[in-house]
């Protein structure tokens, strides 16, 4: 669909220090999002980080790599901290950043996608390329504030603010060392000063948008709430499946407190007994899910 009457072609970079179309939901949102702005006509520039998603050909896609040190060291795949082929790459100011903060307990990635992105975009426009708009998809590292100093309108997607995992992390948490642990992994100072500074907060719901205000600081009148849709091209309702009028379906990790499966399970037992619930989770082995059922 081409932009209608009185509107104009945008052309718009999105940035998103991950693009994992299978864990998190962010390179899901970015695909869909930057696909159905070049289906209204919209020329689209994607500037992403590891995982990558699947192919955007409707896109200008620029991949950045990074050498994922956080998720190296988590899975314990030490003999591959240092990079065989290129051993010196490490050595380079942001790969060395990522690698001495991660190994101290930060997540160094929004900063330092944040800081790689800057450089390209100012790179681009340095060579001529114009931008109407610059959306971030939950990285609010300090580098979108020098695209703001450039001049280029800049907004975020938020999902909900980090200060919501970093309590349910701290709820799993059993020892002090557990609790430093997650009060050094998040970034939440630099994402609530670079949120407070950019010109629009995009969330999906009254509740993140409450949280971001309270624990960001934003202010509402720069929050919009844009809720989140379906794929009604991809998930729609088979005619040769009978509907079930008491089946209640969620796909969800129960060992996420963010999901709610706990509550979820809990709420059932006060339902109707011809009420079900079908539940697409993982079978490993800390899962608790059988006992609250």
């Amino acid at each position: 669909m081409a932009p209608g009457a009185g509107d104009r072609k945008l052309r718009i970079a999105f940035v998103a220090y991950r693009g994992n179309m299978n864990s998190g939901g962010q390179g899901i949102y970015l695909w869909f999002l930057a696909r159905e702005m070049a289906r209204m006509g919209h020329d689209v520039h994607v500037l992403v980080g590891p995982p990558y998603p699947d192919a955007m050909p409707w896109a200008e896609v620029e991949r950045f790599p990074n050498q994922q040190f956080w998720a190296k060291w988590v899975l314990e795949q030490l003999d591959q901290i240092v990079p065989a082929e290129n051993p010196l790459q490490v050595l380079s100011p942001l790969n060395f950043y990522e690698l001495a903060a991660s190994r101290i307990g930060f997540l160094p990635e929004p900063f330092a996608f944040s800081v790689r992105a800057f450089r390209r975009m100012s790179d681009l426009v340095r060579a001529g390329r114009r931008f109407d708009i610059v959306h971030d998809i939950q990285c609010l590292g300090y580098g979108l504030l020098g695209l703001k100093a450039m001049g280029l309108p800049v907004v975020t997607t938020v999902h909900h603010p980090l200060t919501v995992d970093r309590r349910a992390s701290f709820v799993r948490d059993e020892t002090f060392k557990d609790a430093v642990g997650t009060m050094k992994f998040y970034p939440i100072g630099m994402q609530a000063f670079v949120a407070r500074r950019l010109d629009t907060v995009l969330t999906s719901s009254e509740v993140s948008g409450r949280q971001i205000v309270q624990d960001f600081g934003v202010h509402p009148e720069r929050l919009r709430n844009v809720r989140n849709g379906l794929d009604v091209e991809l998930f729609s309702p088979d005619p040769n499946v009978p509907k079930a009028d008491a089946n209640l379906l969620t796909v969800g990790r129960s060992t996420d407190p963010n999901k709610g499966i706990r509550t979820l399970s809990r709420s059932l037992a006060k339902l109707p007994e011809h009420v079900t619930l079908t539940l697409v989770d993982d079978n490993s082995p800390d899962n608790q899910v059988r006992e609250w059922a």
